[in-house]
């Protein structure tokens, strides 16, 4: 396995765990929000914190344990074939495309939310809140992170 594809491996696992630990906390804390409740800054900038600080070290103690499992402490990077560029260049189409669908999704979602709202026939009512929108953007961001990660691991794995 090449140190890229170490890397990656770290790097997802990463973006998994931190995701996982953000979306979880600051879900809990948009539903335990009542409609007349004050926006909860103190509670998401402490999130925030916590989040880069989990990432942080995170990333610390998993790329510590993968240069010390390595073996070979002086290899460097080795540098960037057409192989690599093109495995990079098809999980960014990936990335890209799932950022497209599912941003397409959260505006389908916002339109026939406001939709249905001026509707008599179309009574949808998807509680759509400024908080709620930017929390499925980030998610959006996020899955299309992931997507990238995991086709580029996946066209490694595969070899071609």
């Amino acid at each position: 396995m090449s140190w890229r594809e170490k890397n990656l491996w770290c790097e997802t696992l990463i973006s998994a765990l931190v995701s996982v630990y953000f979306f979880y906390h600051s879900f809990a804390i948009l539903l335990s929000l009542d409609a007349d409740s004050a926006f909860p800054v103190r509670d998401l900038t402490r999130l925030i914190i916590s989040t880069v600080i989990l990432s942080i070290i995170l990333s610390t103690v998993l790329f510590t344990l993968l240069r010390m499992l390595s073996g070979d402490h002086s290899a460097t990077v080795e540098p960037s074939d057409e192989r690599d560029r093109l495995f990079e260049l098809r999980s960014n189409q990936v990335g890209y495309w799932t950022l497209c669908v599912i941003t397409a999704f959260v505006i389908g979602a916002i339109v026939i939310n406001t939709t249905s709202a001026d509707s008599d026939t179309l009574q949808l009512n998807i509680p759509m809140s400024p908080l709620l929108i930017a929390q499925a953007l980030i998610a959006a961001l996020t899955l299309a992170s992931l997507a990238k990660a995991a086709s580029a691991l996946f066209y490694y794995r595969r070899g071609y």
